[in-house]
């Protein structure tokens, strides 16, 4: 998963530096944060010993997802045309 992550960030920075908008590259991020959060769930990894690492996976997949749903929400906002002033 971490190999993805450091892909799709690369990625994005290059098509954000030359080409635009990056938001395939923000859902991808946003679905790799929704699978590390769920995957302890899907796998069963809460009857391991290792209780560490999910709640390292839950907590990294919540950060994951709040940053690209930001990244989303200020590329939104960064195309939305401005909008016109009306004289009364």
């Amino acid at each position: 998963m971490g190999l993805v992550v450091t892909f799709v960030a690369g990625t994005r920075l290059y098509r954000a530096a030359y080409k635009g908008s990056g938001k395939r590259s923000d859902l991808v991020i946003l679905a790799a944060g929704v699978w590390l959060t769920a995957s302890p769930f899907v796998l069963g990894l809460g009857d391991t010993a290792v209780s560490e690492a999910k709640v390292f996976d839950i907590a990294t997949g919540i950060v994951l997802m709040a940053l690209a749903f930001a990244s989303l929400v200020m590329l939104r906002a960064a195309h939305k045309p401005p909008a016109a002033h009306r004289e009364t």
